[in-house]
Formats: C-alpha cells, sequence, structure tokens
C-alpha cells in the first residue's frame, strides 16, 4: 500500500465516521422527524408520515400532540382501531385535551360505535365550554 492509498483509506474511514455520527444525530432529532411527519401528511404521504410520527415517538413518548397527529394519519389511513388506541394515549397524557376527544369521537363514528363517538363528542364540548369559562373568570378578575 502506497502512500497515497493509505491517506485515502484514512479519509475514507474519517469521512463515514463523520457521516454515521451526522446521520446518528439526525436519526435522534425528534423536532426535525415531527416536522417530516406533517409535512408528509400535508403532502398525503399517510404511511411515511405515519413511520416519521413512530420514529418521533420512538424518541419521545410523552408529547401528547404527537399521537393526535399519529392518530389523524391512522384515520386518513382507515386504521380506525389503531387510531383510537392513539388518541387514548394523547388523552393518558391530557385528559382535557378537545381535539383528541373530538377525533375519537371521529373514528368511533367511522367504526359506527355512535353511542361512544356521541359521549367523545360531549366531552370535547365540556372541555371547550369549561375552557371559555375559564377564559372569561380571568378577564374579570383584572
Amino acid at each position: 500500500m502506497d502512500l497515497d492509498s493509505t491517506y485515502q483509506a484514512q479519509f475514507t474511514l474519517t469521512n463515514l465516521t463523520s457521516l454515521n455520527e451526522k446521520i446518528q444525530l439526525i436519526t435522534e432529532d425528534y423536532e426535525l422527524w415531527c416536522k417530516l411527519a406533517k409535512r408528509q401528511t400535508e403532502l398525503c404521504y399517510y404511511s411515511q408520515a405515519l413511520a416519521s410520527y413512530e420514529r418521533a415517538l420512538a424518541i419521545k413518548a410523552d408529547n401528547h400532540q404527537v399521537w393526535i397527529w399519529r392518530g389523524g394519519v391512522l384515520t386518513y389511513l382507515n386504521r380506525y382501531q389503531d387510531a383510537i388506541a392513539s388518541f387514548d394515549k394523547a388523552l393518558e397524557l391530557e385528559p382535557h385535551n378537545q381535539t383528541a376527544w373530538l377525533f375519537k369521537g371521529m373514528a368511533l363514528n367511522n367504526l359506527g360505535r355512535y353511542k361512544q363517538a356521541y359521549a367523545c363528542y360531549d366531552k370535547a364540548l365540556g372541555i371547550e365550554q369549561q375552557s371559555i369559562w375559564q377564559k372569561l373568570i380571568k378577564l374579570f378578575k383584572r
């Protein structure tokens, strides 16, 4: 092995190590996966968006909003049972989230489970009314 080929081998190894480190950073970037998933959803690439949301949740599983977005994508894919499970996880993390209750109701409705769907809609409406009253009380306290 001559000097040029030794240098080239070391240079290639260094570049690969650097590239692997960059790939590792990218694959562990929670915000990047969320942004990618949102864009994929906007472009109707639902299967890819689902995979991206799942990558984000593998990094950080405690964000109720990402569970809601995942459930929305599953709803677009007509995977209503999985969507409901995703909304349930969001509600476990944030029990008074109006959007999660509303979307869960929509998924239940799509499965023909109308009574359960209406119960979710009622819950969502109750949360909204409560938050409006809370806002009014804060305004009057000033």
